[in-house]
């Protein structure tokens, strides 16, 4: 038997994140468990009742090859399995597995790990084993006595419905519904213990089998036991003569601890997809901020627009930043009741603010129908975006420090190097070999410029008469 479909796309990877969690739920699944890498077939985890099953510890197995583990003839046979899952496709199957414990009836499922890419990374492996249920199975091919010793001795319950009546329930079946066998056969009609909306499902199988219309069902409902509690159970059913008249014989195995792991898996699996998306929600709206050759409203109408993706209901979410006095919002925003916000601050004053509006009626959950990583994503994003102009005003003002720095550099002239001057004159010979003033060359080659006039001792050796005149006391001592 086996089960082919085809996958669009898979859950982020489940080993990531709260990975305790993850491990909690799978060594308590009534499962053989398992994750095995893409590129070459080696375990990376299994659980307990893997373990258990091919009688290796899992220091023994992982870091193995799957035909290692499960045996040359077993690898073979579920080789073309793998490979479809390998392709991105959901498989599975059911063979005799031959373990040191003997033979096994496995039914395999093979879910590939497919990254954003498409590229399958690993494989998940659940394994069910279907040994003893199959072995129910041949039981009920036997004769009506043979049944009954064998019933009894059943992991399952075991039943025989005719006209709507319990004519047949072992010991396994009545303890799941909480009545003593007694209490059941003859006594008990199948419409009163089963779940008021799963009944007309239950009954139209029951007349499908009768008739003849389906040789055997395999299918999951709800019941009320006897102290209405609710359960789930899972039944393999199929038509028999019981009493010289048709009637429907099964087993019924009580999933209710499976269904609640799987409903645990499934909450888990949304509530990573939902984290992955607020993720990708902050890393996009940090790419945007950081481009600088986008008009700023674009940058904001982006932000916004990203933000209401981000939310557990993007079709109902809308979003608007307030800043500056200007609004950029979603195209179909409108203020609700229904209603987050949270103040864009810089330099510690508020410079804007982002609203998050649904624009249906939600659940109640954290904050209104928002949830609490939803807050922590808002909060996020509005840090972003205020650090983000924090920076932003930074380099403005450093750009325009640095524009000031060379304006002022500009006007300044220096002169360096050897001056070629006359020992006698004191002229200075220019780059184009003329002699000139050396107050022509210094104005001429710098910012600076001169004022004229004429020291003590030129005055007096050049103009005497003016020199006594003003300076009397040092000339009579010259």
């Amino acid at each position: 038997m086996e089960e082919t479909e085809s996958v669009n796309a898979q859950p982020e990877d489940l080993l990531q994140g709260s990975e305790n969690f993850f491990y909690l739920i799978a060594e308590h699944v009534p499962a053989l468990i398992a994750y095995v890498d893409a590129e070459d077939l080696r375990y990376r985890f299994v659980n307990k009742h893997y373990e258990e099953f091919f009688e290796k510890p899992r220091e023994a197995i992982i870091g193995k090859q799957v035909r290692e583990t499960i045996g040359e003839e077993n690898y073979r046979f579920a080789l073309p399995y793998i490979e479809s899952a390998l392709s991105g496709k959901v498989t599975s199957y059911e063979n005799i597995f031959v373990t040191p414990r003997g033979k096994s009836w496995l039914k395999v499922n093979y879910a590939p790990d497919v990254d954003k890419s498409g590229t399958v990374k690993g494989i998940f492996v659940l394994n069910v084993d279907m040994t003893e249920h199959k072995r129910a199975e041949k039981a009920l091919q036997e004769s009506e006595q043979k049944f009954k010793d064998l019933s009894e001795k059943s992991i399952a319950g075991v039943y025989v419905i005719q006209d709507d009546t319990l004519k047949y329930v072992n010991l396994i079946f009545a303890r799941i519904f909480g009545y003593e066998v007694d209490e059941m056969i003859g006594k008990v009609a199948i419409e009163d213990v089963i779940f008021p909306e799963d009944w007309p499902a239950v009954k139209e199988n029951v007349r499908k089998s009768i008739s003849g219309e389906l040789e055997s069902l395999h299918y999951e409902f709800r019941i009320i036991t006897k102290n209405k509690e609710v359960k789930n159970v899972e039944v393999y059913s199929s038509r028999t003569i019981y009493g010289a008249k048709p009637a429907v014989i099964g087993t019924c195995l009580d999933i209710t601890t499976r269904k609640q792991a799987e409903a645990a898996i499934e909450k888990y699996s949304n509530d990573l997809k939902e984290r992955v998306k607020e993720l990708n929600c902050l890393y996009s709206i940090s790419e945007i901020v950081r481009r600088n050759d986008i008009p700023r409203k674009k940058v904001f109408q982006e932000c916004a627009l990203t933000l209401s993706r981000a939310y557990l209901f993007p079709e109902i979410t809308v979003c608007r930043i307030t800043w500056d006095g200007h609004e950029y919002s979603t195209k179909n925003f409108k203020k609700t009741k229904w209603l987050q916000n949270h103040a864009i601050m810089v330099h510690g004053e508020q410079a804007g603010t982002i609203e998050v509006c649904y624009l249906e009626e939600r659940q109640e959950e954290y904050e209104g129908p928002f949830l609490a990583e939803e807050r922590q994503l808002l909060s996020s994003v509005a840090d972003l975006l205020g650090r983000s102009e924090e920076r932003k005003q930074a380099e403005e003002e450093r750009e325009k420090l640095i524009s000031e720095l060379q304006e002022a550099l500009a006007k300044v002239r220096t002169l360096s190097g050897m001056l070629p001057i006359c020992s006698s004159c004191k002229k200075i010979r220019d780059d184009k070999g003329y002699w000139e003033q050396i107050e022509v060359y210094i104005r001429d080659h710098s910012e600076a410029d001169f004022s004229h006039g004429i020291c003590p001792d030129c005055a007096r050796m050049l103009y005497p008469d003016y020199y006594k005149t003003m300076f009397p006391g040092d000339y009579e001592k010259k």
